[in-house]
């Protein structure tokens, strides 16, 4: 059975030849691969697939005493929300990242003479904002969250 596989796989390759290519692999750069990862953590952490099968619209309208003002964040609803909300719940979670990204940085030790400082408080202040705006937002989304 094998001479005839032989046979075969020999008059097939003889039949058809398959050009010589000379391709090079593209291997891109370890920053590049960071990038991409943190933009598809940026577009699931949006909620963008929930936002093309659910389709919520972008804002909401708040009335009160005679006049609308537009709202990012529909409060009260844990398990939907506006397309705002989500697009900025994820600038925060980037922002935190990019924050602790920051402060690993800076504690290295080629980056501790010149620019380690400006790093690592750059670094505290980003995590600190973002989280602190989180926490607002989960307030603001879970009525009576960390209350007691």
């Amino acid at each position: 059975m094998s001479k005839k596989l032989n046979f075969l796989e020999s008059s097939f390759c003889k039949a058809f030849r398959p050009p010589q290519l000379n391709l090079r692999i593209i291997k891109p750069s370890s920053m590049a691969v960071f990038a991409f990862v943190l933009f598809a953590l940026f577009i699931v952490f949006a909620g963008v697939i929930y936002d093309l099968i659910v389709e919520p619209p972008s804002i909401g309208v708040e009335y009160g005493f005679g006049n609308e003002r537009p709202v990012t964040i529909l409060k009260g609803r844990l398990n939907s929300q506006y397309i705002f909300e989500g697009i900025d719940g994820a600038l925060f979670y980037l922002l935190g990242s990019i924050g602790l990204i920051l402060i690993d940085q800076a504690l290295t030790k080629e980056r501790r003479e010149k620019y380690g400082k400006i790093m690592f408080y750059t670094g505290v202040g980003l995590f600190a904002c973002s989280f602190i705006i989180i926490i607002f937002f989960i307030k603001l989304k879970v009525p009576g969250y960390l209350k007691r």
